[in-house]
């Protein structure tokens, strides 16, 4: 609910590199925010007299906002330490120029921090891509954002490393100023070693609630990182940061996010080390083995196969081998038989034997992506024929049934029929008599299909019901003999079908009678 009374100055640091559609309304958002007593100090960096113009003409109507201008670019790290050297606020936070702050936000954080008395409070955060799509943002998915907490510090909340961003908090000003940390300037990652430096001696309250909307688009910074760019400023930035938790000797700290940085950050540029160029390659290798000089080397071990194969081949310097191995697989390759044949006997002399290798990354890399984009409707990450063909020509043993029924589907062509038993993989059937009904209770069924019940009396089948099957309870007028069998039969493409015995019901009497046969078999009683 919104507070009531008054709430102290907040000066609110906006830096702006490039003005585009998106301003007009992040300043908006910023404006309107239920919490009216702010200075929003707006950072032009670098961005040229007619866009300085223009940005001037949209805050002329709001006396809050002031604009400040540094007239050579620095970045935002820059731009952020200059604003906040002429913010006069008791609080201070930071918004991007994209970006949406949602209007309690503000007010929320004040009101948690006055009240608690901490140095800082940081709330969840959310990305929304272009398409609408909405998620966590990642620093903060943490379950720590969904509980809250506070006067939290590192010794005891280790998570809070992760929390990086500048943008989803607000900080005490005169605490700010007086830990005598400023924003890392000439670098695109200016946020990892800065928070480092803050965190390790900060008071921190944890607001369960969104109090921030980052803008996701292919010209924000995270979606370059993510994609390798800035790929030296990143390792300079994380390898301080960690250096500046090591000297405080936050040994918990180091091992979450060595965990982190194997499974996640490192990986994500690892995974793309195909597009980097030889230097790169040599600065992400030596990056990998560094880690592995303070991070527990059970955080490789312990990933799947596919990770934990790539990793090892950056930890032993085959760079080259390692990006004709990802190539493969990451994303899933239509030529994937192809390019298996010509990486395979490299890495069999680096590994030895390769068939289990190719057995588990088939399984984790082709077949299963499949199935999980079958079943959830998606398009298919890699063509059927491709995963029919890796198996035939790689694997060919090892399958459990639902796998063989699925690759029998595959060879057929029919995502439907993959989506139907990928679905349905725990459909089970069940059959109890009652007088001279028959009760077929169904459980794991997606939901209502096309069926039939079939009879099997001496092989003899005779269809007793077809039509929908759902899950529930099919009362049946037949009447079974005792090596009588019923099975489920639902449609497939091409005329197969895919069948499920009936199985008697376990009642109580009959649990208890075939427990006695097993005792009286063993001479008890």
């Amino acid at each position: 609910m919104p507070v009531t009374g008054s709430l102290p100055l907040l000066s609110v640091v906006v830096p702006v590199g490039r003005v585009d559609e998106h301003f007009d309304v992040a300043l908006d958002a910023l404006r309107s925010q239920c919490h009216a007593h702010l200075e929003i100090i707006v950072v032009l960096d670098g961005v040229g007299s007619l866009v300085q113009m223009e940005v001037e003409r949209l805050v002329r109507q709001d006396d809050r906002v002031r604009v400040v201008v540094v007239q050579e670019r620095s970045g935002a790290g820059n731009a952020r330490n200059v604003g906040l050297r002429h913010a006069t606020g008791d609080f201070v936070a930071f918004a991007d120029a994209d970006d949406l702050v949602p209007l309690e936000a503000y007010e929320r954080l004040l009101t948690a921090l006055t009240q608690s008395g901490s140095d800082l409070v940081s709330g969840r955060a959310e990305q929304f891509a272009p398409n609408g799509v909405r998620s966590t943002y990642w620093t903060v998915d943490d379950d720590l954002w969904e509980t809250g907490g506070t006067a939290l510090q590192l010794a005891d909340t280790p998570q809070l490393a992760f929390d990086h961003t500048p943008w989803n908090k607000v900080f005490r000003r005169a605490w700010l100023r007086d830990a005598g940390v400023e924003f890392p300037v000439g670098t695109t990652c200016e946020d990892v070693s800065w928070w480092a430096s803050i965190v390790v001696k900060a008071v921190v309250d944890v607001l369960p609630e969104v109090v921030y909307n980052h803008r996701r688009h292919d010209g924000s910074v995270t979606s370059g990182i993510q994609r390798g760019d800035d790929l030296e400023d990143w390792i300079l930035q994380t390898t301080a940061a960690i250096d500046t938790y090591a000297a405080h000797g936050a040994e918990l700290v180091l091992a979450i996010l060595g965990r982190r940085l194997v499974r996640r950050e490192a990986w994500t540029r690892v995974r793309r080390i195909g597009l980097l160029g030889p230097d790169g390659r040599r600065s992400l290798g030596a990056f990998v083995q560094w880690i592995s000089t303070w991070t527990n080397t059970a955080e490789f071990d312990g990933l799947s196969t596919f990770p934990r194969t790539a990793y090892a081949l950056v930890r032993l310097a085959e760079l080259e081998l390692a990006a004709a191995f990802i190539a493969v697989f990451a994303p899933p390759s239509d030529d994937a038989v192809v390019r298996w044949s010509a990486v395979a006997p490299e890495l069999g002399a680096v590994f030895g034997e390769t068939d289990q290798l190719a057995s588990d990354l088939w399984r984790e890399c082709l077949f299963r992506p499949l199935l999980d984009a079958a079943q959830r409707d998606d398009a298919a990450p890699v063509r059927p024929q491709t995963v029919v063909d890796f198996w035939d020509t790689f694997v060919t043993v090892g399958l459990d049934e639902h796998e063989r029924r699925v690759l029998a589907a595959l060879r057929a062509g029919s995502l439907n029929d993959v989506a139907f038993l990928r679905r349905n993989r725990r459909l089970r059937a069940t059959a109890s008599r009652r007088g001279r009904t028959m009760t077929v209770m169904l459980s794991g069924l997606d939901r209502p299909s096309l069926g039939r019940v079939v009879q099997d009396r001496a092989g003899v089948t005779t269809v007793i019901h077809d039509g929908v099957l759902s899950d529930g309870t099919l009362v049946l007028a037949v009447r079974l003999r005792g090596s009588d069998r019923l099975r489920l039969e639902f449609p497939m493409s091409g005329g197969r079908s895919h069948s499920v015995d009936v199985v008697p019901a376990q009642t109580g009497r009959t649990a208890a009678v075939r427990l006695a046969r097993r005792l009286a078999a063993r001479g008890l009683r």
